[in-house]
């Protein structure tokens, strides 16, 4: 007996449509996972994606027929038909040039050029930024011959901020641009002092240069300004979650 086929957690669970009712959703992760309610609730707010979480083959087909129940389509991808974007490079230096989509390395040296040709999906999110910054609450600098006691800090919530992440074909690789982490020499007179600002020129250069690369819904929904639940997600591995989605619609259509 193979016992890595009875214990492997690889497969995933994706969702094609939003169930009329999330809590009906919920309701089948509870059922069929033993997820808490409100931990199942949060996890049917992926739909239509794929679904946290890896399971087995079996736990997985049987969460898939049970969604299907519910009239929703839903289906069971293995490790080779979800990409994997969990290795995904960040770049924090690239440039949009005739030839490709140069990575520049912290030396400033062009570590590849991508082919537009090979620029394969364009997604774009809104995500929270770094952990907020904090504080230790009341005044710190009053001198006193009390002993103090602890006191609780304050966590400043994070702010948001959009990011981009890039697939390539031939051979697959992935990379993710936070707009503020990132370097945009490549402008010229064109920079000015807004990160937002220019991610937004970077990315209409991107959009220019590879015009036959699948864009994901959220990325048309934020170069429009459309409202802002289409392109903002809860962190950044939700965002991960729906451009694998979205590659895998967009392989699926190919």
């Amino acid at each position: 007996m193979n016992t890595n086929v009875l214990t492997s957690t690889d497969c995933q669970v994706v969702v094609f449509a939003v169930p009329g009712d999330a809590g009906e959703l919920a309701t089948v992760l509870t059922a069929v996972l033993g997820l808490h309610p409100t931990d199942a609730m949060v996890q049917s707010r992926s739909a239509p994606g794929v679904l946290p979480g890896k399971l087995s083959r079996e736990q997985a087909e049987r969460l898939a027929a049970a969604i299907q129940n519910i009239g929703v389509r839903a289906e069971v991808a293995s490790p080779e038909e979800l990409a994997d974007l969990e290795a995904t490079e960040v770049v924090h230096h690239c440039r949009c040039v005739p030839a490709g989509l140069e990575i520049v390395d912290p030396r400033g040296v062009v570590q590849a050029t991508i082919p537009w040709d090979e620029v394969d999906l364009i997604s774009v999110g809104v995500v929270p930024q770094e952990t907020g910054w904090h504080y230790p609450t009341g005044d710190m600098a009053i001198l006193s011959a009390a002993r103090r006691s602890p006191r609780t800090p304050l966590e400043i919530p994070a702010t948001a901020g959009p990011e981009v992440w890039i697939t390539c074909r031939s051979p697959f690789r992935s990379f993710r641009i936070d707009h503020k982490r990132m370097n945009y020499e490549y402008l010229g007179d064109c920079k000015t002092e807004s990160a937002t600002a220019n991610f937004m020129l970077f990315l209409n250069d991107l959009m220019r240069h590879a015009p036959y690369a699948y864009v994901t819904p959220s990325t048309r929904a934020f170069l429009v300004h459309g409202p802002e639940r289409l392109f903002h997600f809860d962190s950044t591995d939700q965002l991960r979650r729906y451009t694998q989605f979205h590659l895998l619609i967009h392989r699926h259509a190919g």
